[in-house]
Formats: C-alpha cells, sequence, structure tokens
C-alpha cells in the first residue's frame, strides 16, 4: 500500500515538472528577450552623448549630465569652459524670461506704469504660470520685473512687451534683433514668456550670450539674485502679492543650496522639459551655466557639477598691454603709433588651471574699424581684446592705407604689443619683454626717425656731460680734502 502511494506521488512529481518546466523557460527567455529590447529613456540617452569640451587636448574633463545640451561660459571672458551639444536649437521655456527682462531694464524706467491689457490677461490658459494680474490693473515697471523673474508671469511679459513695443509681435522683434547683435546664431523667439511654439527655440551657447548680456546690468542682478519681493496694492486689489523666487539653488534652506549661486531662471513646459539658467560668483569669477532638456529636479545637481568643475578646474589670467611709465621705454608709444587708449588696457582669459599665458596663441584680425585679437589654447577661445583701429596706427598719416598694407601688418603689431608683456592672475609683478625697436622701424615716417635720432643723440650728449659733471665734482670734492689736511698739518707744525 505505501508502495503504491509512494509511486504515484513520484509519478504526480514527475508529471508536474515536467509540465511546469517549459513555462519556467518561456518566462526566462521572455524576461532577457524584453531586457535586450529594452529602449533606453531619453534621460539615460542624453547622460552618454559625447561631451565636445572633452575633445580639445589638454582640456580638464568635464562630468557627464543629463541634459541634452549644456554650456559652462566665463562672463568676464567669454570662454566656454563646458560644452555639450551647445549648438542644437531646442525649447527654452520660460528662460526666455531673461530676454523679456533685460530689454525692459534698457527701455524703460522703474517707476514706468505698466497697464494689463484683455489681450494680456485672457490670451494666456489658466494653467500656465502667472501672479492673477486683472484688465485695467496697474503695476510699475520694477514689480513688473520681480513678476517676471521670481513669479514666471506670463501675463506680466505681454504686458511688459506691449507697454515698450505696442505689441507682443513687435516686441519679439526687438528680441530677435538684440540676440542677433549679441551673436545668436540658433535662436527665433516667437513670444515674449517662453510658452510652448515650435518656432520659439534657442540654443545653450546662444542663451548663455543672452544671460551674459543681462547680467551685466546691476538692476537685473538685483532682481535675479532675490529671493523674494512683495508687490503692493494697486488699483484694481486691496491685497499684496507675494513673489518667490523658484530657482532652488538660491535658497538657504532648500537642499539644493548652491552657497555661490547669485542668480538665476527656472523653465517648464512638457515640450522643452526643465531648463535652467543659473549665475555663481567665487573669488571674483562670474560663470553662468545653461542646461536644456533635463527631466525633473536632476538639473539643480547637474548644474551644481558643472559650476564646480569651472570653478575648480579653471583661473583667469590677466595679460597687460602696458602702463603709463611703459611710453619712455616703447619708443612705438612714445610716438603715437600705439596712443594710451589701447596698451595700458587689461585683457582677462580663462585657462585650465596648470596653464600659464606664456602657453597662449594669439592672432589678429580686423573688421572694418576695429582689431579683434583672440586669444586660444590648444584651438580653444580663452579670451578676446578689441579696440579700434586707430589706436593701433594714428602714425599713418594717409587714412586710406589702413585697408591695404596696415590691416595685413595687424597681426604682428598686436602680437608685439600684446604677448610681448603678460602677466599672471597671483603674481605681484610683471614679466614683461621690452619689444625692440626693429619691430616698429617700418612703422615710422621720415621725420619720426629724424626726431628719434635727434633726440638719441641728445640723449647721449647729456649722459656724457652728466658724467664728467659726476666727474669734476668728485675732483673737487678730493682737492678740498686734500687742502683741508695740508691746512691742518700747518697748524700743529706751527705750535710744535
Amino acid at each position: 500500500m505505501h508502495k503504491r502511494l509512494y509511486g504515484f506521488l513520484l509519478s504526480i512529481g514527475f508529471a508536474l515538472s515536467v509540465l511546469l518546466s517549459p513555462v519556467s523557460v518561456a518566462a526566462t527567455e521572455t524576461t532577457a528577450s524584453s531586457q535586450e529590447t529594452k529602449e533606453p529613456t531619453e534621460m539615460e540617452t542624453n547622460y552618454q552623448k559625447p561631451i565636445d569640451s572633452n575633445q580639445i587636448d589638454g582640456w580638464p574633463t568635464g562630468p557627464k549630465v543629463y541634459a541634452k545640451s549644456a554650456i559652462v561660459m566665463d562672463m568676464d571672458t567669454g570662454a566656454i569652459l563646458y560644452a555639450k551639444n551647445i549648438d542644437e536649437a531646442l525649447y527654452p521655456a520660460s528662460i526666455t524670461k531673461i530676454m523679456t527682462t533685460m530689454l525692459a531694464i534698457e527701455n524703460c524706467s522703474l517707476d514706468e506704469r505698466v497697464t494689463f491689457s484683455d489681450n494680456a490677461v485672457n490670451s494666456l490658459p489658466w494653467e500656465c504660470s502667472r501672479i492673477g494680474a486683472r484688465v485695467g490693473e496697474v503695476f510699475s515697471m520694477e514689480d513688473c520685473l520681480y513678476a517676471m523673474m521670481l513669479s514666471s508671469a506670463n501675463e506680466v511679459c505681454i504686458a511688459v512687451a506691449e507697454h515698450i513695443a505696442g505689441s507682443e509681435e513687435a516686441f519679439c522683434d526687438m528680441m530677435n534683433e538684440k540676440a542677433k547683435a549679441l551673436g545668436c546664431t540658433n535662436t527665433h523667439f516667437v513670444n515674449c514668456n517662453g510658452m510652448p511654439n515650435e518656432e520659439h527655440k534657442t540654443s545653450a551657447h546662444d542663451m548663455a550670450l543672452i544671460a551674459a548680456a543681462a547680467f551685466k546690468d546691476p538692476v537685473f542682478q538685483k532682481v535675479t539674485g532675490s529671493v523674494s519681493h512683495v508687490i503692493p496694492t494697486t488699483n484694481k486689489t486691496g491685497e499684496k502679492r507675494y513673489c518667490s523666487q523658484h530657482h532652488k539653488m538660491l535658497k538657504e534652506k532648500e537642499s539644493y543650496y548652491y552657497p555661490y549661486a547669485v542668480g538665476g531662471k527656472t523653465g517648464f513646459t512638457k515640450a522643452a522639459l526643465n531648463t535652467l539658467v543659473t549665475y555663481a560668483t567665487k573669488d571674483d569669477r562670474h560663470l553662468v551655466c545653461v542646461s536644456l532638456r533635463t527631466n525633473g529636479s536632476q538639473y539643480y545637481i547637474d548644474t551644481a557639477s558643472l559650476l564646480d568643475y569651472g570653478f575648480d578646474k579653471f583661473t583667469n589670467l590677466t595679460i597687460y598691454t602696458g602702463a603709463a611709465a611703459d611710453q619712455l621705454l616703447y619708443p612705438a608709444q612714445f610716438f603715437r603709433l600705439q596712443p594710451n587708449s589701447s596698451p595700458h588696457t587689461a585683457c582677462q582669459v580663462t585657462v585650465p588651471a596648470s596653464v600659464s599665458a606664456s602657453d597662449l596663441s594669439l592672432t589678429g584680425t580686423a573688421d572694418g574699424n576695429t582689431i579683434v585679437s583672440t586669444y586660444t589654447w590648444h584651438n580653444a577661445l580663452v579670451g578676446t581684446y578689441t579696440a579700434p583701429v586707430s589706436n593701433f596706427f594714428q602714425a599713418i598719416s594717409d587714412p586710406d592705407s589702413l585697408t591695404t598694407q596696415a590691416v595685413r601688418e595687424i597681426p604682428s603689431l598686436l602680437k608685439s604689443s600684446h604677448a610681448k608683456s603678460k602677466v599672471e592672475a597671483g603674481t605681484t609683478g610683471t614679466t614683461r619683454k621690452l619689444p625692440f625697436l626693429s619691430e616698429f622701424s617700418l612703422h615710422l615716417t621720415g621725420w619720426q626717425l629724424g626726431l628719434l635720432g635727434i633726440l638719441l643723440i641728445a640723449l647721449v650728449l647729456y649722459i656724457i656731460i652728466l658724467i664728467r659733471t659726476i666727474i669734476r665734482a668728485v675732483q673737487r670734492k678730493k682737492r678740498r680734502r686734500r687742502k683741508a689736511q695740508r691746512q691742518a698739518r700747518s697748524k700743529s707744525n706751527k705750535k710744535k
């Protein structure tokens, strides 16, 4: 009986193992198959995209970030320290308001009164970011700035655009003209607040140029760096409105607080995802970081990593082109070939921490009446110096010659006047090589060469006369001493 029961149980067990094993294998294969065909998320794909600045020979290796496009730029020198897909045109969302705020500051006084039209208040979807302005309500322009930058109020942007240009469309023309003037090449604005539109795009590089230009204004710095602002009662409401900074890296109580952050602007739409502009200052260095198309708060983490990279891996050097006393040392300056306005201006460059000014390459180009000298390291732009052509060629009497031989000689002249006098940041003295006269002789006119010869002869004669005067003075002193000694001996002999 027991044997039959035992055999029966073994038979059932074997049957179950046969029946279940194919299912188990099939499930395992299905799981493996699903893992092999699983598509990575957009964030994962963006994280693995190459970092363009890492391709520069000897450039500090930048961190990986989840943004589709990101840039770190030194606002003082224009040097791009970190670049990842920085020229692709993407949706900016509300960081658009940086351009709107900059134009408002440039074209208006802070106490101007802005009246809200029906279009400004009612043309937007109610779910978008707004401050609850009413038709006919009046704000000061100053309050509008805070409402745009802190509360990201979309209806305020339209009211400001209409106040300045008469319509949002006309204001967008101003935005695009300004962007072009700043050197933007992948930007086209069709609204003033960043609301979704297929034609409303910018790039990380362009946004960094716009953000850096805006930050030059102290009013903008104050607004973008504020954590809160109170809009007082208006003609339409007896209640105050409270604006609060959305950028969490500026708030000390936030977990994403960054101690060097001094301003910025957040943005988000479903089409753009999260966008972010952040200003940071440390040790008198000023950086701007732009992050486009990140999903969620990761852009705060990435931005902090990028700013740390910019501060820790790079340094600013100052290259001086002369000092007031150098006019007596540089004949070309003495003869006004290089007047005071040009050679005494300092140029800043941003370079990897291990690089010195002597490692840089310098090229000069002429654009109309302007000379631009460009400093590079391994073909990466690290700083520029701009001056009028007249500053370098006032000694040339014929202005028409500026477009021929003089312009062709610009690079060599720039190299001699700039690269031969350098001082590195953190040092108290200069390391200078005085240019030889031969470097400038071809640019001196006949009367200047003649005057130089006369001055040199006069200088030699003056030195000879000075030496003879000193020798005679010494001889007279010796004679007086010997005479005094003889008189002293004579008196001594008389006493005896």
